[in-house]
C-alpha cells in the first residue's frame, strides 16, 4: 500500500470534490429556483394588476357600448315607429285615392312599355263595354281601329323619346264595334335612370261632343249655303236695279239728269260688288278690302271710259279683311271721291295721277287716303258744309263708320279718312 497511497488520496479528494460540486449545484439550483419563483410571483402580480386594468377598461368599454346600443336602439325604434306610421298613412292614402280613382267618372288607364294594360278603372271598362278583368293584361291597341293604332304608335314613340305629357283625341272601339271618341292625356313613367317603363293616361269620353260638333258643322254648312245664296240674290237684285237705271239713262236726254242717274248707278254697283265679293269669299262675313277696292276702281274706270294712258293710278292698299257693315260704306265713299276726281280733277289737263292708299293703324284702325295731282278743290268747299251730294254722302257715311275725314290742299287734293276696322 506504500506505493498506492496516492491512489487513495485521489479517490478521497474525488469524493470530497463530488460532495462540494453537488452542494454548489444544489445552491445554484436553489438560487435559480428562488429567482424563478420570485420572477414568477412578480410576473403574476404584474399580470394581476394588468388584468384588473384590462377588466376595468373592458368594463368601461362595455358600459359605453351598452349605452350606445341603447341610444341607437331608441333611435331605430323611433325611426321604425315613424316608418310604420308613414306606411300606415301611405296605405290609407293609397286606399283613399284608389277609391277616388275607382269612383271617378274619368277613365284611368295604365300600361307597361309593351303596351299591356296593368290597370284600368271601372269608368274605362264601362266606356268600352268590357269588365276590368277582361281589359287587364290586354294590349291597349286591341281596343283601337287601324287609324287610331297608327296615331298611338307615333304618340308612343314620341313619349318614349321625350317622356313628356301629351294630349290627343282618338277613337276607341266599343265591344259592339261602334266608335267611341275620347280625349286622352298621357304621361310617360320613367325609372330612376330615365328609362321608359310605361304610360299613365286619363281618358274622357267626348262622343257626345263630337256628335254635337258634327251637327253644328252640318248646320253651319247649311247656314253658309243660305248666306251665299242670300248674297247672290242681293247681288242679282242690285244688278237688276243697275240695269234698270242704265236703261233709264239711255232714255234721258237732259245731261244733268243723266249725270244723276250715272252717279246712282255707280253707287248701286259698288254695293253689288260687296255682295259679289262676299259670295265668293271663304268666310262670308269678311271682305278682302284690297281685292274689293281694286275691282271697284276697275269698274269705275270702265264705266267712265277713262284713258289709262292719260290718267294713271297708284295703288297702295294693305291686304286686310273687313266686315260687310264696314265694306259697303267704305266702298260708297271711294265711289263718290273717285267719281268726283274723274269728273273734275283733270279738267283742262292732258294727264294726271290718282293715288289710293289704305294702311292699318293701332289698335284697330284703318287710314284711307285718296288723292290726285289735279286742279285741286276750291277753297270755299268744306267737307261738312258742301252742297254737293257726293261730299254730303261722304260726310254721312264717315259718321256712320264712326270715323273722321280731312281735306288737304296743295298739289291737287288729298282726302284722309280714318275709321275702325271692326265696323259700325
Amino acid at each position: 500500500y506504500k506505493d498506492q497511497w496516492h491512489v487513495f488520496l485521489l479517490a478521497g479528494l474525488s469524493k470530497v470534490n463530488s460532495q462540494i460540486v453537488r452542494n454548489c449545484l444544489y445552491a445554484v439550483l436553489t438560487v435559480t429556483l428562488v429567482f424563478l419563483v420570485a420572477k414568477l410571483a412578480s410576473g403574476m402580480a404584474l399580470d394581476l394588476r394588468r388584468r384588473k386594468e384590462y377588466e376595468q377598461t373592458i368594463t368601461s368599454i362595455n358600459e359605453g357600448l351598452e349605452l350606445q346600443v341603447r341610444e341607437r336602439t331608441q333611435e331605430l325604434q323611433i325611426k321604425v315607429d315613424q316608418m310604420l306610421r308613414l306606411e300606415q298613412s301611405l296605405t290609407e292614402s293609397e286606399a283613399k285615392y284608389r277609391q277616388l280613382v275607382e269612383m271617378s267618372h274619368e277613365g284611368v288607364w295604365a300600361f307597361n312599355k309593351a303596351g299591356v294594360t296593368t290597370y284600368v278603372n271601372k269608368a274605362v271598362a264601362e266606356m268600352l263595354g268590357f269588365t276590368v278583368e277582361e281589359m287587364t293584361g290586354v294590349r291597349f291597341v286591341e281596343f283601337m281601329d287601324d287609324d287610331a293604332r297608327a296615331r298611338a304608335a307615333q304618340a308612343g314613340d314620341y313619349q318614349q323619346k321625350q317622356g313628356k305629357a301629351q294630349r290627343l283625341e282618338t277613337t276607341l272601339l266599343h265591344r259592339d264595334g261602334s266608335p267611341v271618341h275620347v280625349s286622352v292625356s298621357t304621361v310617360g313613367l320613367m325609372d330612376e335612370k330615365g328609362n321608359f317603363e310605361g304610360s299613365f293616361a286619363i281618358v274622357s269620353d267626348i262622343t257626345k261632343r263630337k256628335k254635337m260638333e258634327e251637327k253644328l258643322r252640318e248646320s253651319l254648312a247649311e247656314q253658309e249655303l243660305l248666306l251665299r245664296e242670300l248674297h247672290h240674290r242681293v247681288k242679282n237684285n242690285l244688278q237688276i236695279i243697275a240695269g234698270l237705271v242704265g236703261l233709264q239713262i239711255s232714255h234721258v236726254t237732259d245731261e244733268s239728269y243723266k249725270n244723276i242717274l250715272r252717279d246712282t248707278l255707280t253707287r248701286v254697283q259698288s254695293i253689288s260688288l260687296v255682295h259679289e265679293k262676299l259670295y265668293n269669299s271663304e268666310t262670308l262675313s269678311q271682305v278682302n278690302i284690297k281685292n274689293y277696292i281694286y275691282s271697284l276702281l276697275k269698274d269705275l274706270f270702265i264705266f267712265f271710259t277713262v284713258d289709262k294712258d292719260k290718267i294713271g293710278i297708284k295703288f297702295e292698299v294693305a291686304d286686310v279683311h273687313i266686315g260687310m257693315d264696314t265694306a259697303i260704306p267704305c266702298g260708297l265713299i271711294i265711289n263718290e271721291l273717285f267719281t268726283n276726281i274723274i269728273k273734275y280733277a283733270f279738267k283742262g289737263r292732258d294727264s294726271g295721277e290718282i293715288t289710293i292708299a289704305l294702311r292699318e293703324e293701332e289698335p284697330d284702325g284703318l287710314e284711307l287716303v285718296i288723292s290726285d295731282n289735279g286742279v285741286g278743290l276750291p277753297e270755299d268747299v268744306e267737307i261738312g258744309k258742301s252742297k254737293s251730294l257726293g261730299l254730303k254722302v261722304v260726310t254721312i257715311l264717315t259718321k256712320q263708320l264712326g270715323g273722321t275725314v280731312e281735306i288737304e290742299r296743295g298739289d291737287g287734293t288729298r282726302f284722309i279718312l280714318r275709321f275702325k276696322r271692326s265696323g259700325l
